[in-house]
């Protein structure tokens, strides 16, 4: 290592692989890019380019130290930083990440929703990874037409906690007929609780003197979910 050059973590001995800034120029992440645009490249490549071409043998063993692509994804800093990258790579790459699951998101964002899992399905690919558990409401119009997505509490949303006037405000500034209630469980799975089924019966209530129709109740878990709905729980 020359002197002054950072060095990220330990990767395998130069004798035992062919070093990616050894490669040929045209098999270069930057050259990869020019031509055979982002698809064309590996995820080595194009880790190598959101960090800096320079670190791209540092992020090729990155990817392999964290255990693949999509757990490195969901590491926040402070993980980021145990594997040997520095402060301002992590957050880095820490914001990359984040950027790709809200673009994901607003991408898969139905126009109107149906039935529980197309909330569900454009709501989990930023739920699912979320360390803290998040209470989400999403207003629709009387087509169900969605008219906005709002975070509503951070932390545990026990009944206690959840303020019937907080998760309704959203539908009622837009003018809006209905609300599905979502929120994610960190530990992955999405088996309801009591407390949700208690939160749930006192939203649903709140609805109708309101006259604002809870559609659902949604629990976000790893890559899957549960409707409290279609379960009958909290909607007598």
């Amino acid at each position: 290592m020359t002197p002054g050059q950072v060095k990220l973590f330990d990767v395998p001995n130069k004798s035992e692989r062919l070093m990616l800034r050894e490669l040929p120029e045209h098999e270069q992440p930057e050259h990869m890019l020019q031509w055979y645009g982002p698809t064309g490249c590996s995820n080595d490549d194009l880790l190598a380019l959101a960090v800096h071409p320079k670190y791209a043998d540092e992020t090729k063993a990155l990817i392999a130290k964290s255990g693949g692509l999509d757990r490195l994804s969901q590491m926040n800093a402070q993980e980021l930083q145990a594997l040997g990258l520095g402060p301002s790579i992590a957050r880095c790459l820490v914001a990359m990440f984040e950027l790709g699951r809200r673009a994901q998101t607003e991408a898969r964002t139905p126009r109107q929703v149906s039935c529980p899992s197309d909330a569900a399905w454009f709501l989990m690919p930023r739920m699912s990874v979320l360390e803290q558990e998040v209470l989400t409401v999403v207003v629709v119009d009387t087509k169900h037409h969605i008219l906005a997505v709002e975070d509503i509490y951070k932390g545990n949303a026990t009944s206690a906690m959840v303020r019937t006037a907080e998760v309704f405000r959203p539908c009622i500034r837009l003018a809006g007929v209905g609300i599905i209630i979502a929120h994610n469980h960190p530990s992955g799975d999405p088996t309801p609780s009591p407390d949700d089924v208690v939160v749930t019966t006192q939203l649903v209530a709140a609805g109708k003197i309101l006259d604002i129709e809870v559609l659902d109740h949604l629990i976000i878990g790893q890559n899957k979910f549960v409707s409290l709905k279609e379960r009958g729980l909290g909607f007598n």
